[in-house]
């Protein structure tokens, strides 16, 4: 029996449910003109997803494609990428523009979602802000009574770090790297200096390097946790971290035994920013998923990962590999025993 797509409310935390199940469209937003040709997309971005493991695409369509002539419509392109999407199994999200983006129509239409969804463009807020972080921009929507929905973010290697967070930390229904196209082509469509510039745009955002690959681990995992993320979220017993700035060197993540302290990696072009998840398994047993951070002394340690929901122990680590956890670009996952006293 199909479902109808729903947002409920599961313990204060909006969740969409898509065929009955929670879901979070781990997404990619195509370029503004990618979907004119059903074929090219099909070849380019249907056919190369599963690169970077993502579930869900948004594609922009526009009347003028819909309506060519005053009371004359040909569904021919949404038909297509209707059909592409079930293809591939994955979902599709639509945005609907009258006639033109990043004008008027578009503006009305953010306007329209919002009444229902919070709709924050991390893309256009660096472009208002100048070198703001998009942490600040998520914090500043997300509400408990509100969804948060991630469209058109940048796509450097640092938005595998604010994808992260936006999904475990503010419980995002969707986040969505604008141009995700361009993470697997063989020439990255390029803006010029001079256009980043006058749009106050941050030039790393535009630096692509190791963004397919570890975007695309963030998005495995989460698919990965899944249970664990619905069985722990909105409890004392797990907790997020993510370097918010160059200056913050690492935090505390107080649970009931311990005090965690997670120590920030300096961050470097093409890679991530220091970002991730600890899971309070019981009073002395964590999961640390993350990528950019180092965790000192513990009992036991064990590295591995998830699949279908269950730890995968991949070696059990000792001498100074156990003194000290470090976690770099790729997002890795470390089962830990702290000492008893």
């Amino acid at each position: 029996m199909k479902h109808m797509a729903e947002i409920r409310n599961d313990n204060g935390i909006s969740t969409l449910y898509v065929d009955g199940q929670p879901f979070q469209a781990f997404a990619g937003e195509v370029h503004n003109s990618a979907a004119y040709d059903p074929e090219r997309m099909e070849i380019e971005i249907w056919e190369k997803m599963e690169q970077s493991n993502l579930n869900t695409l948004i594609v922009p369509v526009y009347w003028e494609t819909l309506e060519p002539e005053e009371g004359k419509f040909d569904f021919t392109l949404v038909d297509a990428l209707i059909k592409q999407a079930d293809k591939y199994k994955k979902k599709l999200i639509l945005l609907w523009f009258g006639l033109w983006k990043n004008a008027e129509s578009a503006s009305l239409l953010y306007e329209r979602m919002a009444e229902a969804v919070s709709v924050v463009s991390g893309f256009l807020s660096v472009r208002r802000t100048g070198r703001g972080y998009v942490s600040d921009i998520m914090k500043t929507y997300s509400r408990p009574d509100n969804p948060l929905l991630i469209p058109e973010v940048r796509k450097d290697a640092v938005t595998a770090s604010y994808a992260l967070y936006a999904f475990l930390h503010f419980h995002a229904l969707c986040y969505a790297p604008f141009g995700v196209e361009d993470l697997w082509a063989d020439q990255p469509s390029d803006l010029s200096a001079e256009v980043i510039d006058a749009l106050k745009l941050d030039p790393l955002s535009f630096n692509l390097s190791g963004t397919k690959e570890t975007l695309g681990e963030v998005y495995r995992l989460l698919e990965e946790i899944r249970p664990l993320y619905l069985k722990y979220r909105g409890t004392e017993h797990m907790k997020c971290f993510l370097k918010q700035s160059d200056g913050e060197q690492g935090c505390y993540l107080k649970f009931k035994n311990y005090d965690i302290e997670i120590q920030y990696l300096p961050r470097t072009d093409g890679a991530p920013a220091a970002a991730g998840v600890v899971f309070e398994l019981d009073e002395n047993t964590f999961l640390i998923i993350g990528m950019m951070c180092r965790r000192v002394d513990f009992l036991t340690k064990e590295a591995g990962t998830f699949h279908v929901g269950k730890w995968v122990c991949e070696q059990r680590q000792n001498g100074d590999e156990k003194i000290v956890s470090v976690l770099y670009n790729m997002p890795g996952c470390f089962r830990i025993e702290t000492f008893k006293y």
